[in-house]
């Protein structure tokens, strides 16, 4: 969005325009573009006016989401490498423990180790799943983040092609 788009998000004058620092030209090849709307151009008839015109933004801003931000200051750090796998590890065992029956009466169909080694599996199970889905957020993640980039990158063109008329017009 060019600083002219953004200055008429809600309708202005030639007059305000200029005021704001922006030359007629630049506000007319904006209107040729598509980027700015005469308002009053048409009357309810359809029929064209002349006169003063009412110059309104085509283009409406995308609002700001902040939602994978605040989700990235509000989960807490976790160490990356050797340290977080041997964490990962010592919190399985710990979780094995915890899920182990503290009495071992009554008829066993599974040993001690068979069942320890039941758990492990179960919860090693849990943390690929954890893991699949911490990837599908980063790629989510990513995809916006190439979303955004690919938005400044339309933006920044578009400011190219003006800035290229504004050369066509002041070397006429």
């Amino acid at each position: 969005m060019t600083d002219l788009q953004d200055f008429c998000q809600e309708p202005r004058s030639m007059a305000e325009l200029e005021d704001g620092g922006f030359e007629r030209v630049k506000v007319y090849a904006a209107v040729k573009r598509g980027d700015l709307k005469n308002v009053n151009a048409t009357d309810a008839w359809g029929r064209k006016q002349r006169g003063k015109g009412l110059f309104v933004s085509t283009i409406t801003p995308i609002p700001y989401n902040a939602t994978l931000l605040v989700h990235a200051w509000s989960t807490p750090h976790q160490p990356r490498g050797d340290i977080m796998f041997k964490k990962m590890e010592d919190e399985i065992d710990a979780e094995v423990l915890r899920f182990m029956p503290a009495d071992m009466t009554g008829i066993r169909v599974l040993g001690h180790h068979d069942l320890r080694q039941l758990i492990r599996k179960t919860l090693t199970a849990g943390t690929v799943l954890g893991w699949a889905h911490g990837e599908l957020f980063q790629r989510k993640r990513m995809q916006a983040k190439i979303d955004q980039l690919d938005y400044e990158m339309k933006c920044a063109l578009e400011r190219l092609k003006e800035a290229e008329m504004e050369l066509l017009a002041v070397q006429k």
